[in-house]
């Protein structure tokens, strides 16, 4: 036997049932495979529901879903990043929710100087420095209102803070579009990233539908 007969020989014996090698399909899992870890790792990132903005968030849903609270971003969502007025229609939302029973609390990256001016009228509680998407700041915002994960929402204007870390404590998220079209240096870097990873959950079909 030749070498060219010996290595057709090897070949079709490595295809055999008793070989000793492990087959393709064993060593590289399947593209079907690949693709539903990829969409389950991804789906930390996809949030539950898009509103336009925080007044947009339907209090009543909400309580219909037993909802008992709620964990609101700061910058950007409940006001301007650059700002210390918060817009009417998110006090009448706040107002809304108390009314209603759900409690509210602020959970921000910002520093505690920042996050005290803008809530100072309010008398809501607040998490400042949370460190998102880290579970810290979340685990202290839930102490603060009493309250289990399952319980609470999170909403926010950012995939990589807001919505991941609130998929990360099991909560739901509500994604808000900015309230103004600008950001701070550290957030710019986000976007950055944001827009290259919705391009990809759209892509992928993971994209939840608008309104």
């Amino acid at each position: 036997m030749d070498r060219r007969e010996e290595g057709q020989a090897f070949l079709q014996h490595g295809r055999g049932q008793h070989s000793g090698l492990p087959s393709r399909r064993e060593v590289f899992p399947s593209a079907r495979r690949e693709r539903a870890l990829l969409k389950k790792l991804l789906g930390y990132f996809v949030p539950e529901r898009l509103a336009d903005s925080l007044a947009d968030v339907d209090l009543e849903e909400l309580a219909r879903e037993g909802v008992r609270g709620v964990l609101v971003d700061l910058d950007n969502t409940l006001l301007p990043w650059n700002s210390s007025e918060i817009p009417p229609a998110h006090r009448a939302w706040l107002e809304a929710a108390r009314a209603r029973g759900i409690s509210v609390c602020v959970i921000s990256n910002n520093h505690t100087t920042r996050v005290e001016s803008a809530l100072r009228e309010l008398g809501i509680p607040y998490v400042s420095s949370a460190r998102k998407p880290l579970r810290v700041g979340f685990v202290r915002a839930l102490r603060q209102l009493g309250l289990p994960p399952e319980a609470c929402i999170v909403v926010g204007d950012q995939l990589l803070t807001d919505v991941w870390g609130a998929h990360r404590m099991g909560m739901r998220a509500v994604l808000v579009r900015p309230v103004v079209s600008t950001d701070g240096p550290h957030t710019r870097v986000n976007r950055f990233f944001e827009r290259r990873l919705r391009r990809l959950l759209e892509r992928l079909g993971l994209w939840p539908e608008e309104g």
